[in-house]
């Protein structure tokens, strides 16, 4: 049985991705902040293989601990999907350096700081993927409208597609296999009632695009259609 870890796992993209990959057979370490029902549902539902785990992704000892919780259940890691994010829109004018900094945090610096946490389990997979959680707005040069407000969004996921690129190139020899992926614009609390997605279809399109990635197609920016995008 494969292995899973997924942040942001309370709600959204993130707890689809959990529901979606536990019916795949995977054993899914469910990871957020605080539990929440929807978690307690589907480990209730999949015993052998949901399990939720406690994990600030901004806090060092609480990356650490979910590590050695992690650790001491399973030997290797076969996917990381770094989910975890926040969306508050900041608009130029009305900017504040803590409101933008928090961003990046989260956005971009915490999925580094989870990536290397995790890297032993990652890499003792021998076959392992990183799927960093990007979007369409954080691509410069997709023709995409841009959204007004999206300064530190946009650039914290442009910084964590760098980021991605980076660290394919790094650890490729260690068989790990990264991707930015964007899931289009999907009727979550952040992309609102209006988004032509839903979460079961962006997701189970992004589970597809990870699903053919291979060693050659490491440390590229993929739509959850399938098709790749420019930094």
């Amino acid at each position: 049985m494969k292995t899973a870890l997924v942040t942001g796992a309370s709600r959204g993209l993130g707890l689809e991705y959990v529901r979606q990959l536990a019916a795949k057979g995977y054993r899914v370490f469910a990871a957020s902040r605080q539990p929440v029902e929807a978690l307690s549902t589907l480990a209730l539902d999949h015993p052998d293989q949901v399990e939720w785990l406690q994990l600030d992704v901004n806090d060092a000892a609480s990356i650490q601990a979910a590590v050695a919780v992690v650790a001491a259940k399973t030997p290797q890691l076969d996917l990381l999907i770094n989910g975890a994010g926040l969306g508050e829109w900041i608009t130029f004018g009305s900017s504040e350096k803590e409101s933008f900094m928090a961003v990046l945090e989260t956005n971009t610096v915490a999925p580094l700081m989870v990536t290397q946490a995790f890297y032993p389990l990652l890499k003792a997979a021998g076959s392992s993927i990183v799927a960093n959680m990007s979007s369409l707005l954080g691509s410069i040069g997709h023709k995409a409208e841009l959204v007004k407000g999206g300064y530190a969004y946009s650039a914290s996921k442009a910084a964590l597609n760098l980021l991605t690129r980076y660290m394919s190139i790094e650890l490729a020899e260690d068989g790990i296999i990264f991707a930015a992926l964007s899931p289009g614009w999907v009727k979550t609390d952040m992309g609102g009632p209006e988004a032509p997605l839903t979460p079961t279809e962006s997701i189970a399109g992004l589970i597809a695009v990870m699903e053919k990635l291979t060693p050659a197609m490491t440390g590229r920016f993929w739509h959850y259609d399938g098709s790749e995008l420019p930094w």
